[in-house]
């Protein structure tokens, strides 16, 4: 059984972003527990992983609670690279029979798989955070054809604007998984005490402030030309089980 996040990037430039000097491939799934089942399904998960999965297969689990997925598990692995996905097989026919016997009975629906690269050159955090999250957001950017290059180009100019206001985020992309996608993960260690109403007009200081007068109602103005359709929501922060 191979894992989803969310979350993503890009089938025209696939190529490109593979090229990357040091692979870091994760993938994620979300799954939707039957009635009344949701903390029975949060266990099984958690032991699970306790015991099949470590390393570059490690698991983290989190729950979707704003947004179409709403009251869905979310399951993050990886990093890995594409070779190590390739040898990763589905971990053996005792682990695939533990997730159906376990797992299975209480899901109602399930979303997967979607693959993601880690956009090091664009993030301000590690592509795992190395302390403790209560929550993160994650921002959905569905790009149109052709576009990921000036679209990157604009997330530099962010970067440049999250590092000035020590923002936590991590960027991804999707690799041949579905609507090519930019993935924006914003990661809060006290969650919705660290949110904020005033990060936006903050954000858009700090952007003109880096990058010049004016120059965010610019980048606003081609936004459009780049991206199709943008979804947004918020995550609580499980568990990351380690195989013991």
């Amino acid at each position: 059984m191979k894992i989803k996040l969310w979350l993503g990037f890009i089938a025209l430039t696939a190529i490109g972003f593979a090229q990357s000097p040091q692979e870091r491939i994760g993938s994620s799934y979300r799954l939707q527990a039957k009635p009344g089942k949701d903390a029975a399904l949060k266990a099984a998960l958690i032991a699970h992983a306790e015991k099949f999965h470590g390393g570059a297969n490690s698991w983290r689990i989190s729950q979707v609670i704003s947004g179409t997925h709403e009251g869905m598990f979310q399951i993050n692995e990886g990093p890995n690279t594409y070779a190590g996905l390739e040898e990763r097989g589905d971990l053996g026919a005792e682990h695939m029979a533990e997730y159906d016997q376990t797992i299975t009975p209480l899901v109602e629906s399930r979303i997967g798989d979607v693959y993601t690269m880690y956009r090091a050159s664009y993030s301000t955090a590690a592509v795992i955070s190395p302390t403790p999250v209560k929550k993160f957001t994650l921002r959905h950017f569905y790009l149109k054809p052709g576009r990921i290059n000036h679209f990157m180009d604009g997330m530099k100019l962010i970067k440049n604007t999250w590092d000035t206001l020590g923002w936590n985020v991590a960027v991804y992309s999707t690799v041949y998984s579905g609507e090519p996608k930019v993935i924006i993960a914003r990661r809060f260690a006290n969650g919705f005490k660290d949110f904020s109403a005033t990060d936006g007009a903050k954000f858009t200081a700090a952007y003109d402030k880096v990058n010049g007068s004016g120059a965010y109602d610019k980048y606003l103005e081609t936004l459009s030309l780049d991206v199709g359709k943008m979804d947004e929501e918020i995550l609580e922060f499980l568990a990351a089980p380690i195989k013991k």
